[in-house]
């Protein structure tokens, strides 16, 4: 605890209910380990960096592939990478094939493709999420205009039933051909210029995939310009291919609106990066399985040292076994960051989010609504002596914050198999 500078609550299945009111201090340090984990998932936040066929429940891909006639067990449904030193190419050698699997089972029927997108959005709703981008590549189902057809009704009727706002990015996967890249980039375009700006689900487009493939300037530049021109907005993954400072540059030079990764920068390619304050999509439990870069190696500290907007994000949640509060959780512990630095980077999430001027003004009315409450003294308010203190109601404050604490897990990856991972550590 912190010696009367946090007021934390007894959490329930509301979560979190008090306030922190010492501010400067790092958070790990005022609360203790249960409250703080509780307080990450009231934390109003954005996620930007999802990629859904690895925001697919665990469970959810067994019972279908049951119901395909197929042994889940003979499938890869995660990561082995996360436990062992693998190289990068093994590692993507198994990411390629978990995402084989989940396409093959999720992108097949509309009514797979629409559960699949309800329970993403339900699972960053229970992990706290006040507004959630997710990115996807184009299937055929049967084409690819009908598919993303879909997903944006799916998306609109999750919007409605978790109250989250989510917004769409179409993916164009940096290992496929100039054909397939072209196409992506035009059904993109058609189906932004056809929405409505304010309420329309498509806002953006981005590059991933595995990069050690495909040719940045020869091949995606041209199009991700067309799509900018359009007025499209542009995350592209960044500089996850070590030594590949030539493309490095190239994409800086481009000026995407966001990056995501950053995991293997030159010095030069840093500075650059930095002074241009272009925001930086950071998944570090990702950065760690994928790239072996040690949680207090991550690039977070670079760009949280020089005040750059940095906004931590799951990447593939359920294919990692993590979720957005515990993203949160593990870097406010191992940064040391304090009440006001956690606010700042909600804000900071706010400010890079692709939906239009309208709804990002209602996410930060959200947000800083939220913020008020939880860290009163930092937006003006006086703390609320009525706040009920960590040991009251039903439960103890230990027992009710590690509840609602571990909600997010649970679901993604069902309470059984939490129950087990939580055993093996």
């Amino acid at each position: 605890g912190g010696g009367g500078a946090a007021v934390p609550a007894a959490a329930g299945a509301q979560g979190f209910q008090g306030q922190v009111t010492d501010v400067d201090r790092p958070l790990a340090k005022v609360l203790s380990p249960d409250e703080l984990r509780a307080l990450c998932t009231a934390l109003p936040k954005a996620e930007l960096h999802a990629h859904l066929s690895g925001t697919v429940r665990p469970s959810t891909l067994e019972e279908l592939l049951v119901a395909q006639g197929v042994d889940p067990s003979t499938e890869r449904l995660c990561l082995d990478a996360l436990h062992v030193q693998d190289s990068l190419k093994d590692t993507w050698d198994q990411t390629v094939e978990a995402f084989a699997t989940i396409r093959k089972v999720t992108a097949g029927e509309a009514s797979v493709l629409t559960r699949v997108v309800d329970e993403a959005v339900g699972l960053y709703a229970a992990a706290g999420c006040v507004y959630f981008e997710i990115r996807t590549g184009l299937k055929p189902l049967p084409d690819k205009r009908n598919f993303l057809s879909v997903v944006g009704a799916a998306i609109k009727r999750a919007e409605g039933k978790y109250g989250v706002i989510v917004r769409l990015l179409v993916s164009v996967d940096r290992g496929a051909s100039a054909q397939e890249a072209e196409e992506a980039i035009s059904i993109a375009v058609e189906a932004f210029e056809g929405q409505n700006r304010e309420h329309g689900v498509v806002v953006g487009v981005e590059m991933g995939g595995n990069p050690l493939r495909g040719d940045w300037e020869k091949t995606f530049r041209p199009l991700f310009e067309r799509a900018r021109k359009a007025g499209l907005k542009v995350s592209l993954h960044f500089a996850e291919n070590q030594g590949w400072e030539e493309e490095h540059g190239a994409i800086l030079d481009f000026a995407p609106d966001r990056v995501g990764h950053a995991v293997f920068m030159s010095k030069a390619i840093a500075a650059r990066l930095l002074k241009s304050k272009t925001p930086v999509e950071v998944c570090a439990t990702c950065h760690e399985a994928f790239y072996k870069v040690p949680l207090a190696s991550n690039v977070f500290g670079t760009l949280h040292k020089a005040s750059h907007p940095a906004i931590l994000c799951c990447d593939n949640a359920c294919l990692l076994r993590t979720g957005i509060d515990t993203e949160y959780l593990r870097v406010i512990q191992a940064f040391g960051l304090s009440a006001r630095d956690v606010d700042r980077l909600l804000s900071a999430a706010v400010s890079a989010i692709f939906a239009d001027d309208n709804t990002r003004a209602r996410v930060r009315d959200r947000t800083e609504a939220k913020l008020a409450r939880l860290f009163p003294t930092l937006h003006g308010r006086k703390p609320d002596p009525k706040q009920p203190q960590a040991l009251g109601g039903v439960l103890g404050g230990s027992t009710a914050a590690a509840l609602a604490g571990t909600v997010a897990a649970s679901l993604l990856i069902g309470a059984a198999a939490y129950a087990r991972i939580r055993a093996s550590r």
